[in-house]
């Protein structure tokens, strides 16, 4: 039997030759323009003391205390046919889950666009590591905790594509992708997929009719398993009767081959006959009458804001029936609200090859503090217990972010209802979380994040409170002009209970962390 030092030094050299292929072929095509680069290392270095370092019931709790250190660099390149951006760092942690040993976790974020021939041929690479928790019963934050329901994540893509323009009777977008999915855990499956789309609509030299074929393949491989084939081809015909309406007509056909038990995919061919209002640059309804009805609302009552609803009743498809999909935003000089709501099948997979390794940004769009440890979520808690099935499901999210240049303040409120397609378990997860960040003087800034969430299986209902709060401040150093040093000091409680006591557990953590970048 294959030991788990060699399967994970297995796993790690194939991270680094990936990587180094997709950076080195980015860098080859960046030396032929004019670009700009930009480095900038980094090092984190914090001391962690835990009074439940495993996440254990009452009784049986273990404290330790964790010493991390985490050397990164960004790299960032902007060129007129070419864009790189590349974050990867090396948490190191010291008798996390307090056994005394040493371990390494590797996180990355790296996507990269180049323009091979110009207006025609063009690559998009991605590459993502991080962590995530395999079961959501008792679910961690980060890696310092719950050693034992964790599995690294990691994700490469290579997609190139090509669009074509034939003399302004009609445009096109070729694009093949392919991706790869591995997780050092049984309880889902590897994957190799392949992913082919081809687009072609009409091009200027049409006005008053308007066309497109549109065709799109996913074949998910797995290692183990029932493999997963997502196919859809639609076109379209349009007529344009004057500037404020439009009808059209629709077909396609769809063939998904996935297990289920549920019944909610049917194959087969599809149609709709329908229309398109828009008196003003305000509202539009369109709407469509076949085996695969809708109805679509858009609109922007006032300024700055945009609400689009769809209504989708179909008897062929991915999802038949009734299906829901919402968005909408409003933003101000100094606010962001957003609500949506959607339903999808997907894999376990998929959601996993869709999670960045971290990410750097708030919802405005500035740097957040040391976000590998403690600054945002690394690993997320509402995700179904890892396995191979197809899951469909119902989300909803509604959030407000309010910037006064010194202080923001964020609220979050989300519900998610999942349902295996195969066993037809069902996992719900409601919860909201906030934070507040006020910068109370010219160097430190105080910040509050609190958090709820419940989730709900066939088996068990857990609760889960959190709060963290903390103080961070910048420390003047002169090692170059741009260098930065920030220190911080963070408490954090959790608090989960469940009527399985094996669940439940309750831990209060202390953080001291410095973060230099230079």
């Amino acid at each position: 039997m294959v030991s788990k030092i060699k399967v994970r030094k297995w796993i790690l050299c194939r991270i680094n030759v990936v990587i180094s292929i997709l950076i080195t072929i980015n860098l080859f095509l960046s030396v032929s323009y004019a670009s700009d680069w930009r480095f900038t290392p980094s090092f984190s270095a914090s001391e962690v003391y835990s009074d439940n370092i495993n996440l254990g019931v009452s009784g049986k709790e273990k404290g330790a205390f964790v010493t991390e250190l985490t050397p990164g660099i960004s790299i960032r390149n902007k060129s007129a046919r070419n864009s790189l951006n590349l974050d990867y760092r090396v948490q190191n942690l010291l008798n996390s889950g307090g056994n005394s040993n040493f371990n390494s976790f590797h996180q990355l974020q790296f996507d990269s666009n180049s323009e091979i021939i110009r207006n025609s041929i063009f690559l998009d690479l991605n590459s993502s590591i991080g962590q995530q928790n395999i079961n959501n019963r008792i679910s961690a934050n980060d890696n310092f905790s719950g050693k034992n329901n964790r599995t690294n994540v990691i994700n490469y893509s290579v997609s190139p594509y090509w669009t074509p323009h034939f003399n302004g009777y009609a445009n096109g977008e070729a694009r093949f992708k392919y991706s790869q999915l591995l997780l050092d855990n049984n309880l889902a499956s590897d994957s190799k997929n392949l992913d082919y789309s081809i687009r072609l609509n009409s091009g200027r030299r049409f006005t008053w009719f308007t066309w497109f074929i549109d065709h799109n393949r996913s074949d998910q491989n797995r290692s183990s398993g029932e493999d997963v084939v997502f196919q859809n081809t639609l076109g379209e015909m349009r007529w344009h009767i004057n500037r404020y309406f439009n009808v059209f007509a629709q077909a396609g056909y769809v063939d998904n081959q996935f297990e289920q038990t549920t019944g909610r995919n049917d194959n087969g061919l599809f149609y709709s006959f329908g229309g398109k209002w828009k008196p003003n640059h305000r509202i539009s309804l369109e709407g469509a009458y076949g085996n695969n009805s809708f109805v679509t609302l858009d609109i922007t009552p006032i300024r700055h804001m945009h609400w689009v609803t769809t209504y989708r009743n179909n008897d062929k498809g991915i999802n038949t029936g009734d299906i829901w999909e919402s968005s909408l935003e409003y933003i101000t000089k100094r606010t962001i609200w957003k609500g949506s709501y959607s339903e999808e099948t997907t894999t376990i997979q998929s959601v996993l090859s869709g999670l960045p390794g971290f990410d750097n940004l708030d919802e405005f769009g500035n740097p957040i503090f040391n976000s590998v440890v403690n600054g945002v979520t690394l690993s997320d808690t509402t995700l179904p217990t890892f396995n191979n099935e197809v899951l469909f499901t119902k989300k909803g999210e509604v959030s407000v972010a309010y910037n006064t240049g010194k202080s923001e303040v964020s609220i979050r409120a989300f519900s998610a209802r999942t349902t295996f397609q195969t066993t037809q378990k069902i996992n719900n997860v409601i919860g909201a979380e906030g934070f507040l960040d006020w910068r109370f003087m010219r160097r430190n800034t105080l910040f509050i994040r609190p958090g709820w969430q419940q989730i709900t299986r066939d088996d068990s209902k857990d609760k889960r409170w959190t709060i963290s709060a903390g103080l961070m401040r910048r420390i003047p150093i002169s090692i170059g002009r741009k260098s930065k040093l920030n220190a911080k000091i963070e408490y954090q409680y959790v608090n989960q209970q469940s009527n399985v006591v094996i669940n439940e557990f309750i831990e209060n953590r202390i953080t001291a962390n410095l973060l230099l970048t230079y």
